[in-house]
């Protein structure tokens, strides 16, 4: 086979064809992989906006119990005083009557 100007333009030309197309693809790869690391930036951002929300809604919902567990026993203790402060008129009429008869 003999190599002529028209065989050595035509695998020029396919090779040139070849290269083009190459660099095109590369740069869409590219093009992609930088999509795919800001996509991969606020998924990450995302999940640790999650994360903290979830930690201050456990942290929130324990200190809500804690706080309801106090406030149950300050009511208990406010029913006590009650109870007192409602015995106390039988309780000073009963001592006035010690003292009175004694």
């Amino acid at each position: 086979m003999m190599l002529t100007t028209d065989t050595v333009l035509f695998f020029v030309t396919v090779s040139g064809a070849v290269a083009g197309l190459l660099w095109r693809v590369e740069a869409r790869i590219r093009a992609a992989e930088r999509r795919a690391d800001a996509v991969e930036r606020a998924l990450n951002s995302y999940k640790l906006e999650v994360e903290q929300r979830f930690a201050q809604r456990g942290a929130l919902k324990d200190t809500e119990s804690r706080l309801i567990k106090e406030i149950d026993g300050l009511r208990d203790d406010l029913k006590g005083v009650a109870r007192a402060l409602n015995d106390l008129p039988a309780q000073m009429v009963a001592a006035i009557r010690r003292t009175a008869s004694g």
